[in-house]
């Protein structure tokens, strides 16, 4: 199981152990309010995205997500 975490309060240390979800990382939110719809419905599109990627691989099974 993975752990989420907020880089604000741990900090943004690169470690073998974590993975940083941020926009400019491929795992970061592609949909933007306005041009891919209203707020919810971009959040609704993201969780869609990544609950899709995350089935393809394995790869943040055991990591800590910041």
């Amino acid at each position: 199981m993975c752990k989420v975490l907020n880089a604000r309060q741990v900090g943004q240390r690169p470690a073998p152990d974590r993975i940083y979800v941020g926009r400019p990382s491929k795992w970061g939110n592609p949909f933007v309010i306005g041009r891919d719809g209203s707020r919810d419905e971009v959040i609704a599109k993201y969780r869609a995205w990544i609950a899709q990627c995350l089935e393809q691989t394995r790869t943040i099974s055991h990591r800590t997500i910041l």
